[in-house]
């Protein structure tokens, strides 16, 4: 199940079921008053059907997508469910920017505004409308749409034939394990061969 205030959202798209909403917070007490018996709407009382019956429930959100008023009844209905404190069970929070933890991790701070006077440059599955005009833009990972008129283009493995560590949702840094041979370079060792060929330290 997908809710989202906005209509369309790409996260919607590997949910069995998407609700639109202007109003997040009104919904979810809605929810709640389903639960109780009360009144609602009837995509509030469905999914308060469907939670209800569920033996496990894990709910995700982004932090800063959601008011901590909204983020609260998220709680309250976990709570009242006993959706919490558990395996599968739970609350998990996103935090803005999580993707590049491991970024943070390695001791790479610097954001778009280190671009200035750049003319080449090369992106590691990533895209943003913030790219100055370049000579050269070379891609490592995924080609994406905002990138997919770059220069160089350069396949890496999948997550899952990587070994190396990881950065969870909750901030720990896990160890990460190969499940299957990679039949591409992984992104590691893409950096190290750039870094080789241009004669810098890693």
């Amino acid at each position: 199940m997908f809710i989202d205030r906005v209509a369309g959202y790409d996260g919607a798209e590997y949910a069995h079921r998407s609700i639109a909403t202007n109003d997040t917070a009104a919904f979810l007490r809605g929810v709640l008053a389903a639960l109780d018996g009360g009144e609602a709407s009837a995509d509030a009382a469905e999914l308060a059907k469907e939670y209800a019956a569920s033996k496990r429930a894990m709910t995700v959100y982004q932090q800063h997508l959601l008011p901590a008023e909204t983020a609260q009844l998220l709680v309250e209905l976990a709570e009242r469910r006993g959706n919490i404190g558990s395996v599968r069970n739970g609350i998990l929070r996103l935090l803005d920017g999580g993707n590049s933890q491991g970024l943070i991790n390695a001791g790479i701070t610097a954001g778009t505004e280190a671009l200035c006077g750049v003319r080449a440059l090369v992106l590691f599955g990533f895209e943003t409308d913030e790219l100055p005009k370049l000579d050269f833009l070379g891609v490592v990972g995924r080609t994406l749409e905002k990138n997919s008129a770059a220069n160089a283009h350069i396949p890496t493995a999948d997550v899952g034939a990587v070994t190396g560590t990881i950065t969870s949702a909750d901030g720990r840094i896990l160890p990460l394990r190969a499940a299957f041979c990679p039949t591409a370079p992984t992104a590691m060792d893409a950096l190290r061969s750039l870094a080789e060929l241009f004669e810098i330290a890693l």
